[in-house]
């Protein structure tokens, strides 16, 4: 007996899920034509305009993500990225006050020694 190839399990998976495609097909539009789904909550209203949402996770997934942004929880590195970016106006903030305080430019010789510092 020759052992199945990789190919072949590959193209008798693809038949069974195109098999199941088909059955799950025909049980919704049986249920369609038996006006299962004439009474559903919504219907001839556009779906709600998800914006959030990812096609690709699953709910749970989406779900605890959902739950972290709503309490506020951010990852490491933006919480690192804030902090740069505050240090760095405050940098520049105190830059500019102590510039302000040398008066106009030039700087004179002992004024840019301070600013070698």
């Amino acid at each position: 007996m020759i052992a199945p190839t990789r190919e072949r399990g590959t193209v008798k998976t693809q038949h069974t899920n195109y098999q199941i495609d088909s059955l799950v097909e025909e049980k919704i539009q049986a249920s369609m034509a038996g006006g299962k789904f004439d009474n559903l909550q919504g219907k001839g209203e556009p779906l709600p305009n998800q914006v959030d949402s990812n096609p690709y996770t699953d709910f749970t997934t989406h779900k605890m993500n959902q739950i972290l942004v709503e309490t506020g929880f951010s990852p490491e590195w933006v919480q690192l990225q804030k902090e740069i970016r505050e240090q760095v106006l405050k940098v520049r903030e105190e830059l500019r006050k102590a510039r302000q305080k040398m008066g106009p430019a030039p700087v004179n010789r002992d004024q840019q020694e301070y600013w070698q510092q």
